[in-house]
Parts: structure tokens; sequence; C-alpha cells
């Protein structure tokens, strides 16, 4: 009975005045029947209507991961035909220039591949794809290693913060952001550029909405990023060690060559006559120059009196000042120079010792 009220209702020759003038003449108990299939189709109406509204949000939200997935697909087909191009035109400079390599034979040096031109073949897919990281391209033997979409969740919430695109280098690790509702092949914007050595990754158990995620620590901050399968996530983290440990051995050989050199050029340094007497030269120089400022330091007059000056205190029986003398020129020469003409003012030793015996016969009470 409701779907035949329905499909009354839902004719397009339907006349409302007509049909409740009719419904009149039926008496009361129609009119409440009526009621009653009104309400009831009413109730129906309804749920359908929650129905095809759940219906359609499942179908939005299914048909979101679907433009996700398909995104990513073409994105990696996209990566693919610039590898195939790259590919193609490499066969077919190698077919053109075949002949004339057999007949120059190989290289030489000086035509080799320059750490500028391996960086720049290494890195245009950066440059393609990335909007302002044009100076991170310009580092000599900077190589890309691995790179994929990540999502990248607040530590606290675990609520997704962006869309992110990683790129693993030799010495770094470079994010940049998605840009939406750009098209070309630039999508992404640079957002940072961290060193390997500054950075440590940290392997997060799926917890709650968290799945395939990994913390990656910048001091002072931290970030967490998620992938889209376990697969993914396992690359990463053994991409992130693997290059981690290729750097930290590379940097110890660099010092350690460093450190070589260096005590090469010492021993060179060292080995050389020239060398060697200049630095005689210079020792002497420096010898002389202490002797000379020792005699000046040495030629004050009443210094050169003092052995009289001792001799006569000594014959006056004046044994106070002797000692005040003899306290007066060790408190002068602890301000000389440590040097040849010290040693030979043995006088002060005599003075010293002289000290010592007044001290021992005469106490200070007997002054």
């Amino acid at each position: 009975m409701g779907d035949g009220l329905a499909r009354i209702l839902s004719k397009p020759s339907f006349e409302p005045e007509h049909f409740i003038a009719k419904l009149s003449g039926d008496g009361e108990d129609a009119l409440l029947d009526m009621k009653t299939k009104i309400h009831m189709l009413n109730d129906e109406t309804a749920q359908a209507l929650k129905k095809n509204v759940y219906k359609n949000y499942s179908q939005f939200i299914e048909t979101a991961r679907e433009i996700s997935i398909l995104e990513g697909e073409m994105y990696q087909l996209s990566h693919m035909l610039s590898d195939q191009k790259s590919l193609m035109s490499s066969l077919l400079e190698m077919s053109l220039v075949s002949d004339r390599a057999m007949v120059q034979g190989p290289k030489k040096e000086d035509e080799r591949e320059t750490p500028e031109e391996e960086t720049r073949r290494n890195l245009a897919f950066l440059l393609e794809k990335v909007e302002g990281c044009s100076s991170v391209a310009d580092v000599p033997g900077r190589q890309l290693v691995h790179d994929g979409d990540l999502v990248e969740l607040d530590t606290e919430t675990h609520v997704q913060v962006q869309r992110v695109h990683a790129f693993l280098l030799n010495d770094s690790l470079m994010i940049a952001t998605w840009i939406p509702h750009r098209r070309g092949p630039m999508r992404y914007r640079f957002q940072g550029l961290y060193e390997l050595d500054s950075l440590a990754v940290v392997n997060v158990r799926d917890t709650g909405p968290v799945k395939n995620g990994f913390t990656i620590l910048m001091f002072p901050e931290s970030h967490l990023y998620q992938t889209d399968t376990a697969k993914a996530k396992r690359q990463w983290l053994d991409a992130l060690e693997d290059t981690k440990k290729k750097k930290a051995v590379k940097d110890k050989q660099k010092k350690e060559a460093a450190t070589r050199a260096a005590e090469q050029q010492l021993q060179i340094a060292l080995a050389s006559p020239g060398e060697a007497d200049l630095s005689k030269s210079f020792s002497d120089d420096r010898n002389e120059e202490h002797m000379a400022m020792d005699r000046d330091f040495l030629a004050a007059d009443w210094l050169q009196e003092l052995p009289e000056d001792l001799d006569m205190y000594i014959a006056q029986r004046n044994f106070e000042g002797a000692v005040d003398l003899v306290e007066k020129v060790n408190e002068f020469l602890t301000d000389c120079p440590k040097g040849p003409a010290l040693k030979e003012f043995s006088f002060c030793d005599l003075g010293q010792a002289g000290t010592t015996c007044f001290c021992q016969h005469f106490p200070s009470s007997s002054f």
C-alpha cells in the first residue's frame, strides 16, 4: 500500500486538490487510514534518505582513496617515463658516437664526468619536481639515494598534519610539502634540509591510528611520518641507516687522510736543511735577546754596589740592615728573566746563605 501511495503522490499529473476532495467523500475512517499511511510513507522516505546519504558518503571516501592511489601510480609512471626518456637519449647518443669512440679510443682524463655534472644528472629529478631547491643541487658530489611520499602526523594527537615527499641524499634528508591543485611536473615545495649527522631515526610500533610510522629526531624538533605499507617503511629505515653508516665511514676516511697529509708536511718541513737552519738561527736570536734583557735588568747602580753595602753592614754589625738589603734584592730578582746572567749573579745565593746564618745566630728577638 505504501508503494502504491508513493506512486500516486509521485506522478507528474498528481493534483492535490482533486485527491483531497475525492478522499473526503469516503468518510472519516478513510481519512484516518490515509493519515496513517502518509505517516508511514514519511518514515520510510526518511530512512531511505539516510541510507542514500551514508551510501554516497562511503562512496565519496572510497573515491578519494582511489584518487590518492591513482595519483601515486601516475607519479610513479611519470618517473618511469622520465627514466625511459633519459635511457633512450643515452642509447641514441651512444649509437651516434660509437664509431667515433672506436676511432678515438678511450676518453682522456680531462673528459671524464666532473662532480658538478654528476650532481646535475643525479639531482635533475629534484629540480623538475620540487620548487625552491636549486641550492640543494649546487653541492658537488651530492646524490639522490631514496625518495617517496610520506604523511606527517602530529607527535601528540597523531592527527594528519600534511602530505610530504622525502628525498634521502647521501649526506642529508630533504623534506618537501605537497602543493594541492598544482598542475605540471613541479608538485612539491621545498620545506627543509637536515644533515644526516644531526638526526636520528626511531622505529614506531603500530598502535592505534599510527600504522607503518617512524620518528625522525632533529634536535630540538621531532617529526612523525607514516608510510602507505610496511614494505615502504622498512625500505626507509634500511636506507636511512645504511646511508648514515656510509657517510660516517667516508667522513672518518677524510679525517684520517687530512691527518696523514698534515703529518707528511710536518716531516718534510723538519727534514728540510733550510728549515732546520732557520729554526736554529731563530733559537740563537731568542737566546741572545734574553741575555741582553738579563744584562739590562741587572745593570742597576744600587745592584752593582750591593756587595760593598752588604760588607759595610756586616762590618758595622748592623745585621738587621743586611737582612733587609738581602730581602730587597730577592724581591727585585723575582721579576728578573731566568737566564744565564741571573745564574752568574751568585751573590744572591750567598746573600740567602748569609740571611740563614744571621737568623740562626741572631734570632729576631735579639735585634
